[in-house]
């Protein structure tokens, strides 16, 4: 079978891909590093696989999604144009499938485009609930007229207002066997959701707890490289790549250092990951961004038939939270 087959390719360790892999690796291993990228690639390109059908499927869906946002968005004068990549999106479809959540908690959702992607896995895994929060109520308008109305009766439920003022409560429990982040993308932020949200997290829970977090390693967050933005596809990667190392060269001599690479994070991604850092909280950290991790996102863009002229910004990490308790 496929997986076997996979498992005996040469240079792959067994125990890299099994016949039922987690989406999270178990070795330690760096997705940014050239060395590390053949097996990381090997074992997420095998996941697609798997979920080759599903995937498809998927895929036909967002299409009639995105139908269904621009029909509500031209009806009722809506402007919100955030969504998650293509890439990014199917490799969240199968960490939810993968690790089959009671209880996912979504942060941020704008138009749905995320909503939509693990609702679908939920429904499909037969179980587990979705609550998502937002400041704004534009969700239900666009994922109403998407599902059953007794697939939202029992997998979802909607809450506009501040999510960690709601979820930072003593008495609310952290019951979420998911996490979903995609909200404001500022540093300040950061702070303080590491520090009520995911320390919270990490004390409560007795199991490692998958996070995604949004638009950490997209460079033209940062203003500097906006000016090197392009098509954002593998096609124009090379060129917007030497116009980033122009930009950062060119400021190497302010005495700052703060620009240096096309991989450094962006968004409020330097305090998010500087917080992992020294708490050393997370394991299994993985991006399927082609500015920091080029070698895996072309293989898997690939594997998912991705054309290189298309639309290839997938700046999302996914990591595990590990408890506190041992």
């Amino acid at each position: 079978m496929l997986w076997h087959a996979v498992a005996m390719m040469p240079g792959i360790p067994w125990l890299t891909v099994q016949n039922k892999p987690s989406f999270f690796m178990k070795e330690q291993l760096d997705p940014l590093s050239e060395a590390d990228a053949p097996v990381v690639a090997a074992h997420y390109t095998g996941l697609v696989e798997k979920y080759r059908i599903e995937l498809d499927t998927q895929r036909q869906q967002a299409q009639q999604f995105i139908q269904v946002q621009a029909a509500q968005k031209a009806k009722s004068g809506l402007v919100c144009k955030g969504q998650i990549g293509a890439v990014e999106a199917a490799m969240l479809y199968i960490m939810i499938r993968e690790h089959k959540p009671a209880e996912t908690i979504e942060i941020g959702a704008l138009c749905g485009s995320s909503t939509r992607w693990i609702l679908a896995a939920l429904e499909r895994n037969g179980h587990g609930h979705l609550t998502t929060y937002d400041l704004h109520d534009y969700t239900p308008s666009f994922v109403n007229r998407s599902f059953a109305p007794s697939v939202l009766k029992h997998r979802w439920s909607f809450v506009q207002g501040d999510a960690i003022a709601a979820l930072d409560k003593d008495d609310v429990p952290f019951d979420a066997e998911l996490l979903f982040i995609d909200a404001l993308h500022r540093n300040s932020f950061a702070q303080l959701y590491t520090d009520r949200l995911l320390r919270k997290a990490a004390a409560a829970i007795s199991h490692p707890l998958p996070v995604f977090v949004h638009d950490i390693f997209s460079p033209f967050m940062i203003p500097a490289f906006k000016h090197c933005q392009t098509d954002m596809s593998l096609a124009t990667l090379r060129t917007e790549v030497d116009c980033i190392r122009r930009a950062a060269k060119a400021t190497s001599g302010n005495r700052l250092d703060l620009l240096y690479s096309e991989k450094q994070p962006g968004g409020e991604g330097i305090e998010l990951m500087a917080w992992l850092a020294r708490t050393a909280r997370s394991k299994a950290f993985v991006t399927f961004s082609m500015y920091a991790a080029p070698a895996v996102s072309r293989s898997i863009a690939r594997a998912l038939h991705r054309p290189d002229d298309a639309a290839n910004n997938n700046p999302a990490i996914f990591f595990l939270i590990k408890p506190d308790k041992h």
